[in-house]
């Protein structure tokens, strides 16, 4: 690997390492309508637009119903709305899994670089 290769790499591997302070989890319910110009339909272009909502035509509403923060040391915090409705309670079942796959990721990532780093 050129020096240049691993000052890339190591960069990157910064920046993930950088985005290791929390995991944070967000679910809503609610129906939204987006317009996405057809040839940017992908899901980042439409996660762009709905954070620039202000911006952009956005019509609908989303509530939140459940929200997660994870800290690095392990501190968490849940925030689920009361009185969920039979289709809420089943997004609840996916934020956990949402939370799960998170964790899951980065584990993956930490352990990759301690075998970079042989620890």
């Amino acid at each position: 690997m050129s020096e240049q290769d691993f000052s890339t790499f190591a960069s990157k591997v910064a920046g993930t390492l950088k985005d290791f302070s929390s995991i944070d989890v967000a679910t809503y319910s609610g129906r939204m309508k987006v317009n996405v110009e057809a040839n940017k339909a992908d899901l980042e272009n439409v996660f762009k637009t709905l954070s620039n909502a202000q911006k952009q035509k956005v019509e609908g509403e989303l509530e939140l119903i459940a929200a997660t923060r994870i800290s690095f040391d392990k501190d968490a915090t849940t925030i689920v709305k009361p009185e969920l409705t039979a289709e809420q309670l089943e997004s609840i079942k996916a934020h956990a899994e949402l939370i799960k796959a998170a964790q899951d990721a980065r584990m993956a990532v930490l352990n990759f670089v301690r075998g970079l780093l042989k620890l």
